[in-house]
């Protein structure tokens, strides 16, 4: 489930509720239809055969597709399950206060900082799907229909945000290249 949310950009309330009915095959191929619970925007988005291989892992007799799981048992499966891949490394969770970044800790007491296993969550997989579509250059508009965000929607230019920086990245990578090349010689 968990893979699954990471390729197909919706909200986990959506996930836990698509059934059968949800999947379209036209012209040869699998399509999700959905309608957001949230805004009730309807999406069709084609399917990796992957996404079909992991939808078709589960009985066909059920009313969801996938287990009904609440979102807070999930959570803490999905945190359990990238722990054991040992994603345990610290990472430094901060938040802003009066404009100042300030360290949160997962134990304020002890001062014991958050394990990245630990900050994992079901919104990871959405976060997930649309960072990479972004990334791979899928043209904002159609990640944003794919997702359900409207067009001046604050919470999705944080994901842009997050692929500018991996733009930026790579685009610094190629420079680096040009820079330690001798062009003319």
């Amino acid at each position: 489930m968990f893979v699954f949310g990471c390729t197909v950009a919706l909200r986990v309330s959506d996930i836990l509720k698509l059934s059968r009915k949800n999947i379209e095959y036209l012209n040869g191929k699998h399509y999700l239809k959905v309608s957001s619970q949230k805004t009730n925007t309807l999406t069709r988005t084609l399917l990796p055969d992957y996404a079909i291989d992991i939808i078709n892992k589960y009985p066909k007799n059920r009313k969801t597709i996938f287990p009904e799981i609440s979102i807070a048992q999930f959570n803490k499966n999905i945190k359990s399950l990238i722990e054991r891949t040992s994603w345990t490394n610290e990472q430094i969770k901060t938040r802003q206060k009066r404009g100042q970044p300030v360290i949160v800790y997962k134990n304020k007491k002890n001062k014991e900082p958050y394990r990245f296993c630990d900050l994992i969550t079901t919104h990871t997989m959405r976060r997930t799907a649309i960072t990479t579509m972004l990334c791979l250059h899928m043209p904002e508009n159609l990640v944003r229909k794919i997702s359900g965000h409207a067009a001046g929607s604050k919470e999705f230019f944080r994901y842009v945000e997050l692929s500018q920086k991996y733009m930026d990245s790579e685009t610094e990578k190629i420079h680096d290249q040009i820079r330690n090349k001798e062009l003319f010689s």
